[in-house]
């Protein structure tokens, strides 16, 4: 991360909100794993599109002590979509797929243990580490920032989004919708890496390969966590089901 935010100190990004140029180090935010990631039976990666209104800071240390006051920007983690929705998809991926929705704790209650020996952790890693600080932020992506931030990586000499892959070393990952963020699909795969498309069993999933150290790790892209959707049928079923049929993957 100390590299990465190094790279990008060298390009000037114009925030939209005054017009004026910062160094794209002044964006950063820097992301990873949780505490307890690495002992997880299974080791989840959510990747989401662009960091919002955590310029210069980290999101583990920014999330963890949210999830942990239950207040993540204003709102408890139970109302919280796209918080609620990683801790229930987390849990179930956790208990084999096996669990019902509607047996599956309130995001809540999962926040008091998570990142501790009794709980369960994740890793997350935002597409753009550039955070969207606009006004509008939470309303709009920025998808002229996030390939700014892709180019400003200079990837092509350095490809700091599969080192940090490689490092989270991950069993499964989730994405929010990246193939539809606005970015160019041959920057998002210069980016993660060659993703090898399986099948779209219904239109809220998508289920992929990607190879990460000598493994093919499922790749399912979902609607982002933020839409309107129903969590139990646009997200958690479809991801068990997905996860019931593909987790030999893990064994490879």
């Amino acid at each position: 991360m100390v590299d990465w935010q190094r790279e990008l100190a060298q390009s000037k990004v114009i925030f939209r909100g005054d017009g004026k140029e910062y160094s794209g180090a002044d964006y950063f935010c820097s992301d990873g794993f949780f505490p307890y990631y690495t002992r997880q039976k299974t080791k989840i990666l959510f990747i989401g599109r662009e960091a919002v209104g955590l310029s210069g800071l980290d999101y583990i240390d920014v999330l963890y002590t949210a999830y942990k006051q239950n207040n993540v920007g204003g709102k408890t983690v139970n109302a919280h979509a796209t918080a609620a929705r990683q801790f229930y998809l987390a849990y179930g991926i956790l208990h084999g797929g096996e669990i019902p929705c509607g047996e599956v704790p309130r995001a809540s209650e999962l926040a008091k243990t998570f990142g501790t020996a009794e709980g369960i952790s994740f890793a997350f890693m935002e597409l753009s580490k550039y955070s969207n600080d606009a006004d509008d932020a939470g309303r709009r992506r920025d998808a002229g920032l996030m390939t700014r931030f892709l180019q400003d990586s200079h990837l092509e000499k350095r490809n700091f989004v599969q080192e940090e892959l490689a490092l989270l070393e991950p069993d499964i990952i989730l994405t929010m919708n990246l193939w539809d963020a606005g970015i160019e699909q041959s920057l998002v795969e210069s980016a993660l890496g060659k993703v090898c498309f399986i099948e779209s069993p219904e239109p809220a999933i998508s289920v992929n390969l990607l190879p990460i150290n000598g493994r093919d790790v499922p790749l399912i892209d979902l609607w982002h966590f933020s839409s309107r959707k129903n969590t139990e049928k646009d997200f958690y079923n479809p991801v068990m089901r997905v996860w019931r049929e593909h987790r030999q993957f893990i064994h490879r």
